[in-house]
């Protein structure tokens, strides 16, 4: 019986306590209680969660307005300030027109004269007076600029300068190509004019005080003329204390020397040549040193060079070439007949030779 009774007690113990011996009933009411106030904290983040982002949308939306309620503010100050100024500026305006009503009024004493006629304009006086002015400016500028220029761009001072006589002038390389052409005509008609064919080969030297004068360019334009014209042409280039040797049967030889103020010429060494050229450009001053080089060449190499100018400018050229090839309006014809004082038509005289 007593054992029946103590399993009895063990069983009602187990039922009504836990193994660790703490009531059934308190440990069910603590759980009870853990659960729901775990859920009423997870409700109540969820909440405050949802209104955080209700917030933070209340926020984005006002934000914006804060500073568009500021730009218009500060515009509503700004005008304000304005129109006050306008205010102030008015009044002032309004006790200045009062201040002078009420001051004394003047009175004219001699009305103003006004003139029935005008008076004489000075226009046509002073139209001539600025024509003849800027008529006597240009003249003295041209006479200044002829006087103070001491190149070779002048043929006539050319010669008197060099004191040798003058074969012919090519007018600057990048001008009219007939111009050009023109030119090189001339030269061969003064050269071809001046040789005689008895003895071949004719050699000339074509000599030049610096380098960089065209005797090469030159050269080689001769040579491709008197082709065409059926003479056999030969370019040499002569160097100090050497000999040439021409080919047989040749018409013409052309004989480059160097720069005469690069090397040294003695009596004997010089090549014997029956011509000489002496090629000078025309943009640049003959000096003393030029001038000796030229006598020192003419001792030595016993013969009188000719003179051919390079690079002068178009209107000087037109003096010993003729007339620049090319079209010209009917103004610019006139004046330039006028400043050459070249009256007279050439078209009724050419028109009257046809007739007849």
């Amino acid at each position: 019986m007593g054992n029946t009774l103590q399993t009895s007690i063990q069983k009602l113990n187990v039922q009504y306590n836990t193994p660790e011996g703490i009531p059934v009933k308190s440990v069910l009411d603590e759980w009870v209680k853990s659960t729901m106030g775990f859920e009423q904290s997870k409700a109540r983040l969820t909440i405050m969660d949802k209104r955080k982002k209700e917030f933070q949308e209340e926020y984005r939306k006002f934000a914006p307005l804060g500073a568009m309620l500021k730009k218009i503010e500060r515009q509503i100050s700004v005008a304000e300030q304005e129109y006050l100024e306008l205010l102030h500026g008015l009044s002032l305006a309004r006790l200045a027109q009062q201040s002078n009503e009420l001051s004394s009024k003047l009175t004219i004493v001699d009305p103003p004269y006004l003139p029935l006629k005008p008076n004489p304009s000075k226009r046509i006086l002073m139209l001539i007076v600025g024509v003849f002015a800027g008529f006597v400016i240009v003249l003295g500028v041209l006479l200044s600029k002829a006087l103070l220029n001491k190149t070779l761009q002048q043929p006539a001072k050319a010669l008197k300068k060099i004191g040798v006589p003058l074969l012919g002038i090519y007018p600057l390389l990048n001008t009219n190509k007939n111009f050009i052409n023109k030119a090189n005509l001339r030269i061969m008609q003064q050269l071809l004019s001046k040789i005689a064919f008895g003895k071949k080969p004719v050699v000339i030297a074509v000599v030049s005080n610096q380098k960089g004068e065209g005797k090469s360019t030159l050269i080689n334009m001769w040579s491709n003329e008197l082709t065409q014209m059926n003479y056999t042409v030969e370019n040499l280039t002569w160097a100090v204390n050497t000999y040439f040797s021409p080919k047989p049967k040749t018409d013409l030889v052309f004989l480059e020397l160097p720069a005469l103020d690069s090397i040294i010429l003695t009596k004997g060494r010089v090549p014997e040549v029956d011509h000489a050229i002496i090629v000078c450009r025309a943009n640049r001053i003959w000096n003393r040193i030029d001038q000796e080089l030229l006598d020192i060449f003419i001792k030595t190499a016993n013969v009188s060079p000719l003179l051919i100018l390079n690079g002068v400018g178009t209107d000087d050229a037109e003096d010993y070439i003729g007339e620049v090839p090319k079209e010209r309006s009917l103004i610019r014809s006139f004046m330039k007949r006028l400043l050459r004082l070249e009256f007279g038509n050439r078209k009724l005289i050419l028109k009257g030779l046809k007739s007849e």
